[in-house]
């Protein structure tokens, strides 16, 4: 599975597209509102038909919001398009699915120029949790841009 984004009009909707065998074929994605800029950055797959992306979303000039969308073998469905409570802007920045009943995701939230760590839990293909991340001491600003598990604990 790959994920992606384009330019169709003037807004840039997401992409996704699916090997099956040497053959790429197009997956829709839905956008969370008309006409909004996705951009999916990561995506994992516990299983062909187990599949989250992250990125984030904006509708015109708007501040950004994390998206989360998850596929199930057929279509993707959104299963976040918020930021955390509190924030003004927000971005999912990787993602990481060892199992079909977790998955990992990190990004950025903040508010004015100022930013820090988010982590976020996926589990059992309904709940999110934010995990603490602690920030580098005395740091304006800091964002995880990427990670890996290979396990749930």
């Amino acid at each position: 599975m790959a994920v992606g984004d384009f330019t169709l009009n003037g807004h840039t909707p997401a992409m996704s597209e699916a090997l099956h065998g040497s053959k790429w074929v197009a997956q829709s994605v839905p956008s969370p509102s008309h006409r909004s800029d996705i951009f999916a950055n990561e995506v994992s797959c516990a299983l062909p038909t187990s599949c989250l992306f992250v990125g984030d979303h904006r509708v015109g000039k708007g501040a950004a919001a994390d998206l989360a969308e998850a596929w199930n073998g057929t279509s993707w469905q959104i299963v976040s398009d918020t930021g955390p409570t509190g924030s003004q802007f927000s971005g999912l920045s990787d993602v990481a699915c060892p199992t079909t009943t977790f998955c990992l995701a990190v990004g950025l939230a903040g508010r004015g120029k100022t930013n820090q760590d988010t982590s976020f839990t996926w589990t059992n293909g309904k709940t999110w949790k934010k995990v603490a991340v602690p920030h580098p001491r005395n740091a304006r600003s800091s964002e995880l841009g990427g990670m890996a598990c290979f396990n749930a604990k």
